[in-house]
């Protein structure tokens, strides 16, 4: 099984394995994000990525392997107005005055890590 991360680069050909190409910055932007736990104490699911490309054309996501998709929600749309106090109060999605999709997908990963040792894992997205 190839494990790869979840977005794809061209390469530059004068590139090697130990430049520092910016895969690494497209994590967390905010500073609000840690695992397990926020720094507001609430329960935090993972890291967030920002996908590479222009804000209105960003790269897409890709599974880190393959694998079959066991569950999957579309995300609500971005609201196109900044929603009132009152909405943001009320709306768990916007705990920060941003907007954060609730789009899912997990994928359940199978493979071997030795002769007749299976192992099975999930990625979320």
């Amino acid at each position: 099984m190839l494990v790869s991360f979840p977005f794809l680069r061209n390469a530059d050909l004068q590139e090697t394995d130990t430049i520092d190409d910016g895969t690494f910055n497209l994590g967390e932007k905010s500073g609000k994000g840690a695992f397990p736990v926020s720094h507001q104490f609430g329960w935090h699911g993972g890291v967030h990525l920002v996908a590479p490309g222009a804000p209105n054309d960003p790269e897409p996501v890709r599974a880190i392997a393959d694998g079959e998709v066991v569950f999957a929600r579309h995300s609500d749309p971005m609201p196109l107005n900044s929603p009132s106090a009152e909405v943001q109060a009320a709306h768990p999605l916007l705990y920060y005055t941003g907007w954060t999709s609730n789009g899912v997908m997990l994928i359940k990963h199978q493979t071997e890590i030795g002769e007749g040792v299976g192992v099975t894992f999930y990625s979320i997205y």
